[in-house]
């Protein structure tokens, strides 16, 4: 998946307009999408039944960025950015007996800082790091007590750091493609005799069109 998005932005370079060296200082906004993959760690005891599960699923990811980048001399650039993404990341599995468990990924704000260098006058590499906040809603069915059903969502804080290549597009626009790891804190849950403990990370590869100001 990365390789194809590499791909696309190689393409764009050669079709970019050859005239000038590029701008990659700015302000600047853009939309964004690609694959997504969470791996989970999971624990429940209800004091009657408990098991301890480890597994990843995939889905689609779209979002949106806002950034500024300021120049570091003739070749280096440093910037910040905010940003906010969904995912269609869902995972539901049958636990113990008819029990099923259910994770579903809410939405992801990120917030951080990167540092870039040109390759060539319309070509960048980067890397990036920052603070990441992401919504998982888990929900649990006891086939034969419902009274030991779990719903619950949580928001969680966490760190991000990934690395990727932007390639100019005429005089204003950009594409882009890159690879994040994001690391969550774990979540701890205790009520009614259920106890439930949750880890995990996610993986993307990402592309990206936007535009600077």
């Amino acid at each position: 998946m990365f390789k194809y998005s590499l791909t696309i932005v190689s393409l764009a370079v050669v079709c970019s307009t050859p005239a000038g060296a590029a701008s990659f200082s700015g302000a600047r906004a853009e939309l964004r999408g690609g694959w997504d993959r969470t791996t989970l760690n999971l624990s429940y005891d209800d004091g009657v039944d408990a098991f301890s599960t480890s597994g990843h699923k995939s889905g689609l990811n779209l979002g949106a960025e806002i950034g500024y980048d300021a120049p570091l001399g003739t070749t280096a650039l440093f910037g910040a950015y905010a940003g906010i993404e969904g995912a269609t990341t869902k995972d539901c599995s049958a636990v113990v007996g008819n029990d099923e468990a259910c994770l579903k990924l809410g939405r992801n704000f990120t917030l951080g800082g990167r540092i870039g260098a040109k390759v060539n006058p319309k070509v960048m590499v980067y890397a990036k790091a920052g603070y990441s906040n992401g919504q998982l809603r888990a929900t649990y069915r006891n086939s034969d007590d419902s009274t030991l059903d779990f719903s619950d969502h949580s928001n969680r804080g966490g760190v991000h750091f990934g690395a990727g290549v932007e390639a100019s597009v005429g005089p204003q626009g950009y594409v882009r493609a890159e690879y994040v790891r994001t690391s969550y804190k774990g979540y701890h849950y205790g009520a009614s005799g259920v106890a439930v403990t949750l880890d995990g990370h996610r993986d993307q590869a990402l592309v990206g069109f936007g535009m600077r100001f």
